[in-house]
C-alpha cells in the first residue's frame, strides 16, 4: 500500500504478505472521523483461496484482516464498496479450480461480521463473477460478465456482460441481464457503470462483436450502453436477454487472515518519470445501438 500527496510524492509505504495474497481495491473511509482504509482482495492458492479484507489505520498499520470462503472453493473478490448504512459488499466469483464458477456477494459490517452472503449462478455451462455495485434506492446493482463455456471458449470468447438488480435486505435477485451477442465467440464486457437521473442505467465495457472493427477476437471497440431502470434497452433487443439468474444463500463465516505487515519500506521511485506529450487524433465511428439519449 502506498500512500502519495497530491503532487505525486509517496508519504508512506508498506507491504503485507501471506500466501497466495493478492489486493485488488482499497477504500478510504473514517470512523467517527478517523481515517481509516478498508482493502480487498483473496489470499490462499487453487481451492483453498479465500476473500480477504483488511482494515488499517492512516498509517498503513493492519487494525482487523480476516478471511471468508467457502469449503473446496477458490474464492476471489475483485472489488469492495460501502453503502449508505456504512456496511460493504464485497463481490467476486466462487468455484472449483475449472471452468465453472458462480458469482459471490458478500455483506459485512465495519467489523467484518458477516450480514449476509449468496452466490448467483446463470444457467448453462457458465463462469459468472461480478466486478462492480452500485448502491440503488431500493437495493444493490452488481456487474460483471458471464463466459460461456459449451463451444469451448477460450479466455477471451463468448463472455456477455452481466448485471444483477437485488434488494439490499437478503440480496434477492429483483432482474438480471445479459448484454452482448451469445455464441458470437467474441467479448462484451461492462468496466464501470453509472446511475442515470432518470432511474435507469449508463454502462460503459468493450466490445468484439457490436463494433465497426469487430468482429475480431483481437480488436475492441467502445461499448456504450443506456438502459432503463429494469435493465431494458431502448432498442436493438438482440443484444440484450434475461440472464435468469438465481440465488443462492451460503453460509460463511470469517475466520482471521494469516496476512503479515511487513512495515515501511524504503521506495526509489523516479518521480521524473519523462513523460512527453503528444496530441492523438482519430477518426471515430458511432456504431448505432440505441437511438435515445
Amino acid at each position: 500500500l502506498i500512500r502519495i500527496n497530491d503532487s505525486g510524492t509517496v508519504q508512506w509505504t508498506k507491504r503485507y504478505t501471506g500466501t497466495g495474497m493478492r489486493i485488488n481495491t482499497a477504500l478510504q473511509i473514517f470512523e467517527g472521523g478517523i481515517e481509516r482504509y478498508m482493502m480487498c482482495g483473496w489470499i490462499g492458492t487453487g481451492t483453498s483461496r479465500d476473500f480477504l479484507v483488511m482494515k488499517t489505520d492512516s498509517s498503513g498499520n493492519i487494525l482487523m484482516k480476516k478471511q471468508y470462503g467457502l469449503s473446496g472453493k477458490e474464492d476471489s473478490c475483485w472489488n469492495i464498496e460501502r453503502d449508505s448504512n456504512g456496511n460493504f459488499l464485497l463481490v467476486g466469483h466462487s468455484g472449483p479450480a475449472d471452468n465453472t464458477r458462480d458469482a459471490l456477494v458478500i455483506k459485512i459490517d465495519v467489523s467484518g461480521n458477516v450480514i449476509w452472503a449468496n452466490t448467483y449462478t446463470t444457467a448453462g455451462s457458465y463462469r459468472d463473477q461480478l466486478f462492480f455495485v452500485n448502491q440503488t434506492p431500493n437495493g444493490y446493482t452488481f456487474g460483471g460478465e458471464s463466459w460461456d463455456f459449451t463451444g469451448g471458449s477460450t479466455e477471451d470468447s463468448d463472455k456477455q456482460s452481466l448485471v444483477i438488480e437485488t434488494t439490499s435486505s437478503d440480496g434477492g435477485v429483483v432482474w438480471s441481464r445479459l448484454y452482448g451477442d451469445p455464441g458470437a465467440n467474441k467479448a462484451d464486457v461492462f468496466v464501470s457503470f453509472t446511475e442515470h437521473s432518470d432511474g435507469g442505467y449508463a454502462f460503459v465495457g468493450r466490445t468484439q462483436s457490436l463494433g465497426v472493427i469487430s468482429p475480431n477476437p483481437t480488436n475492441d471497440d467502445v461499448f456504450v450502453v443506456k438502459t432503463d431502470a429494469s435493465g431494458e434497452l431502448c432498442c436493438t433487443p438482440n443484444i440484450s436477454s434475461d440472464a435468469g439468474v438465481t440465488k443462492a444463500i451460503i453460509s460463511i463465516t470469517p475466520t482471521t487472515a494469516s496476512v503479515v505487515d511487513q512495515g515501511s519500506l524504503s521506495l526509489n521511485f523516479d518521480q521524473s518519470v519523462g513523460i512527453t506529450e503528444s496530441l492523438y487524433t482519430s477518426s471515430l465511428t458511432t456504431t448505432s445501438i440505441c437511438s435515445n439519449p
